[in-house]
């Protein structure tokens, strides 16, 4: 049987979301003995650019 490969996604906004606590928390995974870790890049929209979001309406 195959042993299970653990990993997780590292923030890609927020407060751990920069380089450096990608980093730490990347460096922190190997030390526990995960497999692998990921990151998505960030969607931005620019001001501007498509239409805005419709209100909830509730």
């Amino acid at each position: 049987m195959n042993t299970p490969r653990i990993g997780f996604g590292l923030p890609s906004f927020g407060p751990y979301a920069g380089p450096e606590a990608n980093a730490d928390v990347a460096r922190a995974a190997e030390r526990f003995g995960f497999d692998n870790v990921s990151r998505t890049p960030p969607v931005h929209r620019s001001a501007g650019v498509g239409k805005p979001a419709a209100p909830v309406r509730r």
